[in-house]
């Protein structure tokens, strides 16, 4: 009975690790490279096609030139997903901010693993978080906040879509710490007094402030929050000392304030240059 129970457990570890094998093997290999240097910008999302030259150059690596991040699908140091929403968002992160990228690969809807994800990025130099995942799995605020409490470093930005609707908190009723929960928007009018945003921008690109080009299949609320994980990014490499509630609370005046008291950002691009 014991042997059977031995021998079974064998077979099972042994198929976990050929698991892992494959996984390792399906991804592609990291391309060879340096830290960068910079404000780390964790990007947390599906995966990252790591193969395009323009994110391999900007990641974090530590001092063997290995990549600082993780996969929690195939547990790995390779968090490779083909070209979509992350991609696009982690594009704008580094066209308008000189930061570096620690990216983390998650399961969509798995919210363990956003949690896993945010406590890991605490052990890495990431001074901002952005999450884009699956907006049909969306994550409590309760639960964000909290994870957000933990890491008074780190600002926490999450598109609107990824969180649960629900009224924003009046003053004084929500401790916000160091999250940022963003809607995106074409233009400052409409209805947006009724989002459950904390903070709306206008996503309309502006050339003349080197704005990236707009992604046209990705959703207007994951635009505005790479647009405000680089704007974070860059009123920290003006102070480094800046923690995660401060970094919120400068966003946020930048912002005009529309009936009901929604804050409304324009001209992103150009703010902290």
């Amino acid at each position: 009975m014991i042997g059977r129970l031995v021998q079974s457990s064998v077979v099972a570890i042994g198929l976990v690790v050929l698991a892992v094998v494959a996984a390792w093997a399906a991804d592609p290999k990291l391309p060879a490279g340096q830290d960068p240097g910079g404000v780390a910008v964790a990007v947390i999302g599906d995966g990252l096609d790591y193969r395009k030259p323009e994110f391999a150059a900007r990641f974090a690596r530590d001092g063997e030139g290995e990549l600082t991040g993780w996969d929690f699908v195939d547990e790995d140091r390779r968090p490779f997903g083909p070209a979509g929403r992350l991609d696009a968002a982690a594009s704008i992160v580094i066209a308008e901010s000189a930061a570096r990228l620690v990216p983390v690969r998650v399961a969509p809807g798995v919210e363990r693993h956003v949690a896993q994800a945010l406590r890991l990025l605490s052990e890495t130099p990431s001074q901002v978080a952005l999450l884009v995942a699956d907006a049909d799995k969306p994550i409590a605020r309760a639960n964000l906040l909290m994870a957000a409490r933990q890491l008074p470093r780190m600002l926490i930005v999450v598109p609107a879509g990824l969180v649960e609707a629900q009224p924003r908190a009046g003053p004084g009723t929500d401790d916000p710490a160091g999250l940022l929960v963003v809607s995106g928007s074409v233009s400052a009018s409409g209805p947006v007094s009724e989002r459950h945003a904390d903070l709306i921008v206008d996503v309309t690109p502006d050339p003349a402030a080197g704005a990236a080009p707009a992604s046209g299949s990705a959703p207007l609320d994951d635009l505005a929050a790479a647009k405000v994980a680089a704007l974070a990014a860059r009123l920290i490499a003006k102070d480094a000392a800046l923690g995660a509630s401060d970094v919120r609370a400068r966003l946020l005046a930048f912002a005009e304030t529309k009936s009901g008291g929604t804050q409304v950002l324009t001209g992103i691009e150009r703010l902290a240059r």
